[in-house]
């Protein structure tokens, strides 16, 4: 069920209705609780035991942290948690990555062997939810949090439907104090805020987006068919279509959760605006920068131990970024390019691309991003390699079959980027008088709908 379908017009509608409808707090959490599985259910119903049963291990885990009398004993409890979370996303996310890498591995040593896969079904949003989770008994352990005595509210954090399955990720610390208060229309929902970022949100996705798929689609299934000038704009749309794709799904169900009368982290800030890698991965997908942050890169030192250890420790965190995208070592470059281009920013020679004029450390900061996004897209090592050999060397097919006019369309969102950032567009729409926002707002919908994709992809995150 997508944010962008008709079907969820209608689900969340009644899921509105009857929230706002129920007077208890604890009806309200169990009525959400209930629609939160409903539309995870919705993908398949067989994967509701596995979100279930990382919420129960997490709250027994919580409350056994907490309540026990050693530091051994709660260094067991936590590595229940990580051990049962870990291993769940380990078995159905790499489980075939590491068999066929370990069976390349042998017959590269001449060592007869034949490849062991599993047909493993990867649930939907699983790398969201169980970080999500672990977050809880982490921050138990480290002191920052106190177990829930409600299984309820545990519950309903971890499986949340307006970001459940493709983010923000939200931490248990930003959540559950929410929901030890009880919602109040009046107190914690700012209506206007929440329908223009749906509104943009959708625009991005239903509009954009979907329209873009196809030219990106068409050339990365057979990139040796195209040449230089398609392969660059097939690189160049797909460097918009997963900014739009990614951040459109995220204000979507930020708006869509502020409607409910709760607050979900902003999880993109202009990124495409940055003036270097470092301040990139401040504005791109900020709440699992924030996750690595707390949970990985401080615990390694962080930058406390000398230079060489914090160039160490971003290379990890980028490498186990690139993994967590996906099982395959098109993920694992692409961490790698970021991790070397934001360490490269540290050293003394480095530096000074951190002090470029603002044009070109615009076209250095998107391009390291562009050609990054060439594994990412790719399905193989070795087609990210045909791409990139058709973009630098000009090789391939001698005709050029993508929509040239699509240039135009990466040149209008450039310029739309700049000026919704710059003069803060969403923010002035949302304070305008009420029945001026209406107004607004329903031309909006109406010029919107006939360019909506009647075909609408699944968003791309979904797939991590």
């Amino acid at each position: 069920m997508l944010f962008v379908e008709l079907r969820f017009l209608w689900f969340f509608a009644l899921v509105f209705g009857v929230h706002w409808a129920l007077r208890s707090s604890t009806q309200r959490k169990a009525w959400l609780l209930a629609a939160s599985y409903a539309f995870y259910g919705a993908w398949d119903v067989d994967l509701l035991s596995l979100i279930a049963a990382s919420t129960l291990v997490d709250f027994c885990a919580g409350r056994g942290i907490a309540g026990a009398t050693s530091q051994g004993a709660r260094r067991a409890w936590l590595a229940l948690s990580l051990t049962a979370n870990l291993g769940l996303l380990g078995f159905f996310k790499y489980f075939n990555f590491f068999a066929e890498s370990a069976a390349e591995l042998s017959r590269w040593m001449g060592l007869p062997v034949s490849n062991w896969t599993l047909a493993i079904v990867l649930p939907v949003g699983i790398s969201f939810y169980t970080f999500q989770t672990l977050s809880y008994s982490l921050d138990i352990y480290r002191g920052k949090l106190e177990p829930r005595e409600s299984f309820l509210d545990l519950a309903l954090f971890v499986s949340f439907f307006p970001q459940l399955v493709a983010g923000p990720i939200v931490r248990a610390v930003q959540f559950l104090p929410q929901l030890a208060e009880p919602r109040r229309w009046d107190a914690h929902v700012r209506a206007r805020v929440a329908l223009v970022t749906i509104a943009s949100g959708f625009f991005k996705k239903a509009v954009l987006s979907d329209h873009l798929a196809p030219v990106v689609d068409q050339v990365y299934a057979d990139p040796a068919a195209f040449d230089a000038v398609s392969t660059w704009l097939a690189a160049t749309l797909f460097h918009l279509q997963l900014y739009l794709d990614f951040s459109g799904y995220s204000e979507m169900a930020i708006g869509l959760a502020g409607l409910l009368g709760y607050q979900l982290p902003r999880n993109f800030d202009a990124p495409y605006l940055a003036r270097s890698v470092t301040a990139f991965w401040r504005r791109w997908h900020i709440t699992l920068g924030a996750w690595f942050s707390q949970y990985l890169y401080l615990p390694l030192g962080g930058s406390r131990e000398g230079s060489a250890r914090t160039y160490r420790n971003l290379l990890v965190v980028f490498l186990v970024s690139g993994l967590w995208h996906g099982a395959n070592w098109t993920f694992v470059v692409w961490g790698l390019i970021h991790g070397l281009a934001v360490v490269a920013e540290r050293t003394a020679p480095g530096a000074v691309l951190t002090r470029l004029p603002r044009p070109l450390a615009l076209l250095y900061v998107n391009l390291v991003y562009l050609f990054s996004l060439v594994f990412f897209r790719s399905e193989s090592i070795e087609s990210a390699g045909t791409t990139l050999s058709h973009m630098l060397g000009g090789a391939g097919a001698a005709t050029s079959h993508a929509d040239q006019g699509m240039w135009w369309v990466a040149a209008a969102f450039f310029v739309g980027h700049a000026c919704v950032a710059r003069y803060g567009l969403l923010e002035r729409a949302a304070s305008v008088p009420p029945r001026a926002f209406a107004v607004g707002l329903g031309v909006v919908t109406a010029l919107m709908l006939p360019w909506v994709s009647t075909a609408p992809a699944p968003f791309l995150y979904f797939q991590f």
